[in-house]
């Protein structure tokens, strides 16, 4: 799984850098990083292709106190258990 914030870190992308690649303002990127904010479909469109995939849309669903969990991973869990 990798996150947005991931993403920018690897990347060495700075917010305002990937705010003017999606064409939204640097406050909804640092919004999106915070979990404040869910990007919009349209957005979230431009996210997946400006990051090639490695974010995608279930990267911004969380529910509260638990992980994230991509259903490849729920399977390599339960193998192990």
């Amino acid at each position: 799984m990798t996150t947005l914030a991931d993403y920018l870190q690897e990347q060495s992308i700075s917010t305002e850098d990937f705010a003017k690649r999606v064409k939204v303002d640097p406050i909804s990127v640092g919004r999106y990083l915070r979990g404040e904010r869910r990007p919009n479909w349209e957005v979230m469109r431009r996210i997946v292709k400006e990051t090639d995939g490695s974010v995608t849309p279930n990267d911004f669903m969380e529910v509260k106190g638990k992980k994230r969990v991509r259903p490849s991973q729920r399977d390599d869990v339960s193998r192990a258990a």
